[in-house]
């Protein structure tokens, strides 16, 4: 039987999930997280949901920007978006 430390070498400490919603109009905001270190977390894309008048309108771009900020970003600012995170951090 596999265990996740064979795959992530360590196992998680904390998990934390989220949901950032970008307005018609915003191009980039940040949501605050508990503190986590940088250099042993992960983070993951849980998808977007959205009112689209075209497709970049939901292509959206998640960045760990500090050990307690998640922003989400996109090229244009049009009909809203609300994009899902999930950030791990390990031991």
């Amino acid at each position: 039987m596999s265990t996740l430390s064979q795959f992530t070498g360590s196992r998680p400490k904390s998990i934390q999930r989220g949901t950032i919603s970008l307005g018609a109009g915003v191009t980039s905001l940040a949501a605050t997280i508990t503190s986590v270190d940088t250099s042993k977390t992960e983070l993951r894309h849980l998808g977007v949901n959205g009112n689209a008048a075209s497709v970049t309108d939901v292509i959206c771009r998640l960045t760990l920007t500090s050990a307690t900020q998640v922003t989400a970003d996109r090229s244009a600012s049009g009909n809203s978006a609300v994009v899902g995170f999930e950030v791990t951090e390990f031991y």
